[in-house]
Formats: structure tokens, C-alpha cells, sequence
């Protein structure tokens, strides 16, 4: 779970390598690693208060696959899915879930960035 930092990049960057390292997806280059914390940051900075845009995955279509995103094209290891406040977290889910389940089963990490905290959903009670 990433935790709100002072200096947001360098927070998400070194919690980007601490998940990629847990889950044993240590072949990743640190230049993917940077791109994929500056596509998070980027997007948050952006504000949560509407809907999750569809992202174009510039610089980072190779390393990963998005959720939403205007890009469909092939599987990649990794899937970074944001859902914002004005989005449906278990419609989320399930996009999620198709993408890694069905779509790209060989999908090693999901990193799920979202502003919707809800113990219930979360099954966290």
C-alpha cells in the first residue's frame, strides 16, 4: 500500500521497487520503474474528484498495461488500474479482474491506485 509522502515521486518510486521486489518482479530496468511512478504522480496530481481518464501510456506502453486507457494493444507484465472518486470501485474490480484472469493471464503484478477507501468493499471489517 503506498503512503502519502512529502516528496511524492521519490515515496511512490521507493514503494514501486518494494512492491516489484515482493512480488518478485525484479527484472524490471529502474528507467520503467521511474516511468511508471511518474504516471501515477502525474495522474493524481491531476486531482480524484471525477472519474479516472483514459490514459495514452506514453513512454511506459512497453513495461505495462493501464486501466482506463485509450491504448488496447498487447499484454504486459505488469497492470496499473486508477479508480477515482466518481468511478464504480467494483466495476473497477472486475476490469481488473478480466484483464489479468481472462485477457492477460500471464499478468505478474496488478498495482491498483484509487482515492475510494470503503472497509465493505474492501472486505476490511
Amino acid at each position: 500500500m503506498f503512503k502519502p509522502y512529502r516528496d511524492r515521486f521519490e515515496g511512490i518510486l521507493e514503494d514501486l521497487r518494494s512492491v516489484l521486489e515482493e512480488a518478485k518482479v525484479s527484472e524490471v530496468p529502474n528507467e520503467n520503474i521511474c516511468s511508471i511512478a511518474d504516471l501515477i504522480v502525474s495522474t493524481v496530481a491531476d486531482g480524484t474528484k471525477g472519474h479516472a481518464r483514459p490514459l495514452p501510456q506514453q513512454g511506459v506502453e512497453y513495461t505495462i498495461n493501464v486501466i482506463p486507457s485509450e491504448v488496447t494493444d498487447g499484454c504486459r507484465d505488469m497492470l496499473v488500474a486508477f479508480c477515482f472518486d466518481a468511478d464504480s470501485f467494483n466495476e473497477r474490480l472486475r476490469e481488473v479482474a478480466y484483464h489479468a484472469g481472462i485477457h492477460c493471464p500471464h499478468t505478474k503484478l496488478v498495482i491498483l491506485v484509487t482515492s475510494q477507501w470503503k472497509p465493505i468493499d474492501w472486505n476490511l471489517y
